[in-house]
Protein backbone atom coordinates (compact mmCIF):
# COMPACT_ATOMS: atom_id res chain seq x y z
CA UNK A 1 0.00 0.00 0.00
CA UNK A 2 1.41 3.37 -1.00
CA UNK A 3 1.53 6.26 1.45
CA UNK A 4 -1.18 8.05 -0.55
CA UNK A 5 -3.42 4.97 -0.20
CA UNK A 6 -2.70 4.89 3.53
CA UNK A 7 -3.71 8.56 3.90
CA UNK A 8 -6.94 7.92 1.99
CA UNK A 9 -7.70 4.94 4.21
CA UNK A 10 -6.95 6.78 7.47
CA UNK A 11 -8.35 10.23 6.75
CA UNK A 12 -11.06 9.63 4.15
CA UNK A 13 -12.46 6.24 5.19
CA UNK A 14 -11.01 4.68 2.03
CA UNK A 15 -13.00 6.88 -0.36
CA UNK A 16 -10.51 7.57 -3.17
CA UNK A 17 -12.89 10.00 -4.85
CA UNK A 18 -12.35 12.42 -1.92
CA UNK A 19 -8.53 12.54 -2.20
CA UNK A 20 -8.48 16.22 -3.17
CA UNK A 21 -9.83 16.99 0.33
CA UNK A 22 -6.33 16.24 1.62
CA UNK A 23 -4.98 19.17 -0.41
CA UNK A 24 -6.63 22.34 0.90
CA UNK A 25 -3.17 23.56 1.88
CA UNK A 26 0.28 22.11 1.24
CA UNK A 27 0.65 20.20 4.53
CA UNK A 28 0.08 16.74 3.00
CA UNK A 29 1.92 17.75 -0.19
CA UNK A 30 4.98 18.82 1.85
CA UNK A 31 4.76 15.60 3.85
CA UNK A 32 4.76 13.49 0.66
CA UNK A 33 7.88 15.29 -0.54
CA UNK A 34 9.67 15.10 2.83
CA UNK A 35 9.00 11.38 3.13
CA UNK A 36 9.84 10.71 -0.51
CA UNK A 37 6.53 8.86 -0.71
CA UNK A 38 5.69 8.70 -4.35
CA UNK A 39 4.98 5.43 -6.12
CA UNK A 40 6.06 3.95 -9.41
CA UNK A 41 3.66 6.23 -11.26
CA UNK A 42 2.83 9.18 -8.96
CA UNK A 43 5.60 11.75 -8.40
CA UNK A 44 5.67 14.92 -6.30
CA UNK A 45 9.14 16.21 -7.21
CA UNK A 46 10.78 16.53 -10.63
CA UNK A 47 12.61 13.31 -11.48
CA UNK A 48 13.67 11.39 -14.56
CA UNK A 49 11.10 8.60 -14.18
CA UNK A 50 8.08 8.06 -16.41
CA UNK A 51 4.78 8.86 -14.75
CA UNK A 52 2.36 11.53 -13.62
CA UNK A 53 3.87 14.54 -11.83
CA UNK A 54 2.37 17.05 -9.37
CA UNK A 55 5.11 19.52 -8.47
CA UNK A 56 5.51 22.95 -6.89
CA UNK A 57 6.71 25.62 -9.32
CA UNK A 58 7.26 29.17 -8.13
CA UNK A 59 4.11 30.25 -6.30
CA UNK A 60 1.91 27.60 -7.94
CA UNK A 61 1.77 23.97 -9.01
CA UNK A 62 2.22 22.07 -12.24
CA UNK A 63 0.80 18.73 -13.31
CA UNK A 64 2.19 16.85 -16.26
CA UNK A 65 2.88 13.42 -17.68
CA UNK A 66 6.45 12.42 -18.41
CA UNK A 67 7.44 9.60 -20.71
CA UNK A 68 10.99 8.90 -21.88
CA UNK A 69 12.08 12.33 -20.69
CA UNK A 70 9.40 14.17 -22.64
CA UNK A 71 6.69 16.12 -20.79
CA UNK A 72 3.12 16.33 -22.06
CA UNK A 73 -0.36 17.33 -20.89
CA UNK A 74 1.18 20.08 -18.75
CA UNK A 75 -1.16 22.31 -16.76
CA UNK A 76 -0.36 25.07 -14.26
CA UNK A 77 -2.44 25.95 -11.21
CA UNK A 78 -2.27 28.69 -8.60
CA UNK A 79 -4.38 26.65 -6.18
CA UNK A 80 -3.20 23.32 -4.73
CA UNK A 81 -6.74 21.94 -4.40
CA UNK A 82 -7.50 22.43 -8.11
CA UNK A 83 -4.10 20.97 -9.02
CA UNK A 84 -4.81 17.90 -6.86
CA UNK A 85 -8.20 17.32 -8.51
CA UNK A 86 -6.61 17.53 -11.96
CA UNK A 87 -3.61 15.40 -11.04
CA UNK A 88 -5.38 12.54 -9.32
CA UNK A 89 -8.13 12.40 -11.97
CA UNK A 90 -5.63 12.43 -14.85
CA UNK A 91 -3.41 9.86 -13.12
CA UNK A 92 -6.41 7.54 -12.80
CA UNK A 93 -6.51 7.59 -9.01
CA UNK A 94 -9.96 9.17 -8.91
CA UNK A 95 -12.23 6.81 -10.78
CA UNK A 96 -15.71 7.60 -12.13
CA UNK A 97 -18.64 6.28 -10.09
CA UNK A 98 -19.47 2.68 -10.89
CA UNK A 99 -23.24 3.20 -10.89
CA UNK A 100 -23.21 5.08 -14.22
CA UNK A 101 -23.14 3.52 -17.66
CA UNK A 102 -20.40 4.60 -20.05
CA UNK A 103 -22.78 6.68 -22.20
CA UNK A 104 -23.97 8.73 -19.20
CA UNK A 105 -20.60 10.47 -18.87
CA UNK A 106 -21.24 12.39 -22.10
CA UNK A 107 -24.76 13.52 -21.24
Amino acid sequence: MSYVDKLVEEKLEGDESRIAELFHDDTIFSELIARGKDSDWYHFEPKTYDGEYFVKVGSGYACYEQERGSKSHSMSFGNIHEAAIHYFTRAGYIKPPQDKKWWQFWA
